[in-house]
């Protein structure tokens, strides 16, 4: 990477990584490995929070059961529904918007 990409890479750092490129070339390539590794983190975590939300709304259905997740992907696969495990709107819970009395 050349000195300009480095130092609008390190644009907000703190001290003198933002201004001297050695530093700020240490500070950036280690930046850019954290990013990695946090977007794959992301996924986990997000999967992780859809199991949560799976098993609480599969519960407040009545649907109780030991393996309570893997039971609605199969009732999922059986009715030939795609469940997308990444939603846009991560806010809101949309597990109340599936008919779960199929199980």
């Amino acid at each position: 990477m050349n000195k300009g990409k480095i130092f609008k890479l390190a644009k907000g750092f703190r001290g003198r990584a933002k201004n001297c490129i050695r530093i700020a070339r240490e500070r950036v390539e280690k930046a850019l490995q954290y990013s990695y590794r946090d977007r794959r983190n992301k996924k986990r975590d997000m999967r992780s929070l859809w199991i949560e939300r799976i098993n609480a709304g599969t519960r407040l259905h009545g649907v109780c059961s030991i393996y309570l997740h893997s039971r609605f992907d199969n009732e999922m696969n059986l009715l030939h529904s795609h469940v997308n495990f990444f939603p846009k709107e991560t806010k809101q819970n949309t597990i109340t918007k599936y008919k779960l009395s199929g199980f």
